[in-house]
């Protein structure tokens, strides 16, 4: 396989992970709105499902730092080798 092949597939992979990071980034603004919504039930089952959005929540803004780290950090080994 020639170098040209893999950074087309590199390329391929970056705008991948960038349509990744936008769908994360949009749906970590959308549950971080609905995390500050008051709730008024004590019932278990809602202080679960409020556990786990909250935490749905954290995991997202965890991968989308991740990705958006990943790219960056090929942007700018792409321009270094130029």
């Amino acid at each position: 396989m020639k170098i040209f092949d893999y950074e087309e597939r590199i390329e391929e992979m970056i705008d991948s992970l960038q349509s990744v990071y936008d769908v994360l980034v949009d749906q970590h603004s959308k549950i971080e709105a609905k995390t500050k919504i008051e709730i008024f039930s004590d019932e278990p089952i809602i202080r679960d499902l409020v556990s786990d959005i909250s935490l749905a929540r954290d995991s997202v803004k965890v991968c989308s730092e991740t990705i958006n780290s990943l790219i960056i950090e090929s942007e700018t080994n792409g321009k270094e080798e130029i």
